[in-house]
């Protein structure tokens, strides 16, 4: 039996256990939101935050969301308690449900919510010390025009040929460009980069999700008088860019060694190691852990 544990429709179960019907427009359509987090030591990092998210979602897709709120927060917490891991990941999946075929969404009435939670394992360890070896992609992302980025839908098919690309590589993470060409996320993740003793990462409106730990990390170094800086970028500041990292719930802050072919500070960068420990303390100071 796998290790984790899944709730959904209203039980508990082994992950193995867990069915949707081949008529879920989750499955079918990619008809879905989803919300990822991270718990240390059985707590999670910014829960309310994981689930306004899929709450702003579903409301712009027209998923009743039930429960939602506190009510949400509180059976995400009972399935990781009954799941007895302390380091997990916890991904929440909202499908609008059962359709009768086609792509109207009348006849939709009872959509089906999950939460599952399995081991984590740090992605950080798998980069060694000195940080990973990253790539921008060819795969470009999805304009904000097209779909709102604060969303995470089950369409993931974009991120998923970009992850391709890396994996034949054996790349773990890399850049994504929007249709103008300009840098706007990894695959996963939001991304930032150190140029003349700032700290810029791309703006929402070029195309990247308002991540959470991105938040966390903008504040953080506001918090330590660092520059920040949410704007377009360009591949020039990009190449030019003496530190570059990637972040999400699960990775926090993964440090690039080299992008590209160009050997970068990686891990060892000042701006990138300071951040590192400040979320770090950040984390302990929230979890307690």
């Amino acid at each position: 039996m796998a290790a984790g544990l899944v709730w959904m429709d209203g039980a508990f179960m082994a992950p193995e256990e867990a069915r949707v019907p081949l008529l879920d427009r989750g499955y079918l359509l990619g008809d879905s939101v989803f919300a990822t987090a991270r718990a240390y030591g059985g707590r999670i990092f910014r829960l309310p935050a994981h689930v306004a998210g899929l709450e702003a979602a579903a409301a712009g897709l027209g998923m009743a969301l039930d429960p939602a709120g506190e009510a949400l927060g509180a059976c995400v917490g009972e399935t990781l308690a009954r799941s007895g891991l302390g380091e997990a990941a916890v991904r929440l999946t909202l499908s609008r449900g059962v359709g009768p075929g086609g792509l109207a969404t009348a006849a939709c009435t009872a959509p089906r919510l999950s939460i599952w939670v399995r081991p984590f394992a740090d992605s950080r360890l798998a980069a060694g010390e000195a940080g990973i070896i990253s790539a921008t992609v060819a795969t470009r992302r999805i304009p904000p025009e097209c779909l709102d980025p604060a969303w995470k839908t089950g369409a993931y098919l974009p991120n998923i040929l970009a992850r391709r690309e890396l994996e034949s590589r054996d790349m773990a993470e890399g850049v994504m460009l929007n249709l103008a060409g300009a840098p706007v996320s990894g695959t996963v993740s939001n991304l930032f980069l150190v140029h003349e003793g700032r700290l810029l990462t791309p703006s929402v409106e070029s195309g990247c999700r308002p991540g959470i730990v991105r938040a966390a990390v903008l504040d953080l170094a506001g918090q330590s008088g660092l520059q920040t800086q949410a704007c377009a970028l360009d591949q020039g500041l990009l190449a030019a860019a003496s530190e570059v990292f990637f972040t999400n719930s699960l990775m926090e802050i993964l440090p690039v060694a080299q992008l590209d072919g160009r050997a970068l500070a990686g891990r060892h960068g000042p701006v990138t190691s300071a951040l590192m420990e400040a979320f770090s303390a950040l984390v302990t100071a929230e979890t307690g852990v």
